[in-house]
């Protein structure tokens, strides 16, 4: 038992230094490719949450800040006319662009 306790911590440990890492601007595209594969969904949301409240891109390999324009940040949708589509434009915000 002490011993699953121990892997256990030092499992944790190992996604906290990932998600460390993660959260720093320009992370390069294989070390996130690498890193991401390591973390459950609710890991990789806690960085998105983290680099939005940095006002930065949530996309770790952007270092692009989060541009906030007051008269949309209150928006919660975005339609398409030349699609016929409506967005959910939370998620979106969270990015720099739309390529990200």
């Amino acid at each position: 038992r002490k011993k699953l306790i121990e892997d256990r911590i030092k499992i944790e440990k190992q996604i906290f230094e990932v998600q460390q890492r993660l959260l720093e601007p320009n992370v390069p595209l294989a070390e996130f490719l690498r890193s991401a594969a390591r973390l459950q969904d609710h890991h990789y949301e806690d960085i998105l949450i983290e680099r939005e409240l940095d006002k930065l891109c949530s996309y770790p390999p952007c270092g692009n800040a989060l541009v906030i324009d007051p008269k949309n940040s209150k928006k919660k949708y975005r339609l398409s006319l030349s699609e016929k589509k409506v967005y959910d434009v939370t998620e979106m915000k969270r990015y720099c662009c739309s390529d990200c």
